[in-house]
């Protein structure tokens, strides 16, 4: 019997340091180790848009990687 592999997304459980505040034209958050902000009405608003922040950038890094990676393999 052949081996058959499966692809499949994972979501990882980082642990950063985010800080949120309020002012008056709604919440900022920031994760200032990797120069991250987001702005949003809601406290759940930026939340939700900093976990979207935070994965857009490491599948910009990861890309840069794989693209890093190719570049030496010619």
């Amino acid at each position: 019997m052949q081996p058959h592999s499966v692809k499949l997304g994972v979501t990882p459980c980082m642990r950063l340091e985010c800080k949120f505040w309020l002012e008056d034209e709604g919440w900022n958050a920031t994760i200032e180790s990797l120069g991250l902000t987001v702005h949003a009405p809601s406290f759940e608003a930026a939340k939700s848009d900093m976990e979207l922040t935070l994965g857009k950038h490491i599948e910009s890094l990861l890309g840069e990687r794989v693209a890093f990676d190719r570049g030496h393999a010619a």
